[in-house]
């Protein structure tokens, strides 16, 4: 079963347990769906990039989930990297869309400097400058675009150099049969 199967099936049923607080499968697959349609609306489409510097957070999930729906790559990108670091991977990695948790306000301004292709800046958990509100953007998100296969780009630790990253290819079919096999 996928998260689109439990929330079918058991709607109000804890998908996150964070600390003290729920996220119900019904929530996290509803706003994964808003950050699909986010992530179209602003003309990410089927193998495009997106960058999520953000510590544990349930946004993490909604946002690595929705993308899969679209067919996207994420990568997570270390936040105890230095601007620079962040920078080189959110480049590297041909990142259209970066979220950035709101309390990294200064590693946020080298973010929004460090690549004229990204399109997209959202803030997670609050405000940043030149940044749009997480929250503000899932409310303003049209219809969800049709489910297709999307997956990681994870990067390697970089110890005798740059990270390097380990990019799979996305399903030829692209049917979102990944993202319900999940």
């Amino acid at each position: 079963m996928n998260i689109a199967d439990h929330a079918s099936a058991a709607p109000q049923s804890p998908a996150l347990i964070i600390d003290d607080d729920a996220v119900s499968y019904g929530d996290l697959h509803a706003r994964s769906q808003r950050v699909a349609a986010l992530l179209h609306d602003a003309g990410l489409r089927r193998g495009d990039g997106v960058a999520l510097v953000l510590p544990n957070r349930p946004e993490f999930f909604e946002i690595t989930w929705g993308c899969q729906l679209s067919g996207l790559y994420y990568t997570a990108v270390n936040t105890h990297f230095t601007a620079d670091e962040v920078a080189y991977v959110i480049d590297d990695s041909d990142a259209k869309a970066v979220f950035v948790d709101a309390f990294m306000a200064e590693l946020a301004g080298h973010v929004r400097n460090a690549n004229g292709a990204v399109r997209v800046h959202i803030a997670v958990g609050g405000d940043l400058p030149a940044f749009q509100s997480y929250e503000d953007a899932l409310v303003a998100a049209g219809e969800p675009p049709p489910v297709s296969d999307g997956s990681e780009m994870l990067y390697s630790s970089g110890t005798t150099g740059r990270p390097k990253a380990v990019r799979r290819p996305l399903p030829a079919d692209g049917n979102g049969s990944w993202a319900q096999s999940v």
